[in-house]
């Protein structure tokens, strides 16, 4: 996982998840677990942080702004698909999907 745009890093990354509602109740030593395991990171507006069809190996979890999941239409048109405001979680679904998880792939069936 991955924590972007810090606004007040003295509430800290615990915080941040046992805020949102899908990590909410966690034993503390499974949230001391993830913070551990967080990074934090900040980027700038325009900024690419996933690429469509690539392997999720991390989620993230917005602090402050937002990300933007755009798509392209037929006619090469960028769409905002879907916004995520802060304390909204990315690509958390991605991580447990086959589709763009290399060593999830199912082999092809000869036709």
């Amino acid at each position: 996982m991955t924590f972007i745009n810090n606004c007040d890093a003295a509430s800290g990354p615990g915080a941040w998840l046992n805020a949102h509602p899908l990590l909410q109740g966690l034993p503390p030593s499974v949230l001391q677990k993830l913070v551990e395991q967080a990074e934090l990171r900040h980027y700038r507006s325009g900024d690419i942080v996933f690429h469509e069809g690539a392997t999720a190996h991390h989620w993230l979890l917005v602090v402050q702004g937002s990300v933007e999941l755009v798509r392209f239409s037929s006619n090469g048109q960028e769409r905002i698909f879907h916004s995520y405001p802060s304390g909204q979680s990315v690509a958390e679904v991605a991580m447990f999907m086959r589709v763009g998880r290399d060593s999830c792939k199912k082999p092809q069936k000869p036709t």
